[in-house]
């Protein structure tokens, strides 16, 4: 499936990275040749939950699920509980701050 990341408009095209020339935002159609055969995915990036700022986790996440994604990211001894749980709500962050996160 071909992907367009969404903030830095790279297309990647059969497995190989295209950069835009220009980031403005123009009105794109579909070519004859597909006829608007929409297998393009818009993928957000995905970050690591150490570099977002605690006040945005704070308003999804608990202070456990929060520590303990942090420790799983560190590769340190989490609970694993609280990662379920925090991970039902990584669709609610992304919609929220449309950061999709990493762990």
């Amino acid at each position: 499936m071909n992907q367009l990341e969404e903030k830095s408009r790279t297309l990647i095209f059969e497995g190989k990275r295209l950069e835009p020339v220009s980031l403005e935002s123009n009105m794109v159609g579909f070519c004859s040749k597909c006829d608007g055969d929409s297998d393009l995915e818009i993928c957000t990036e995905k970050v690591s939950v150490s570099t977002i700022g605690k006040e945005k986790l704070e308003a999804v996440f608990t202070q456990a699920e929060i520590r303990d994604m942090l420790a799983c990211q560190q590769g340190l001894p989490y609970t694993r509980q609280n990662i379920y749980r925090a991970r039902a709500r990584y669709e609610k962050f992304e919609k929220l701050f449309g950061i999709k996160i990493d762990v």
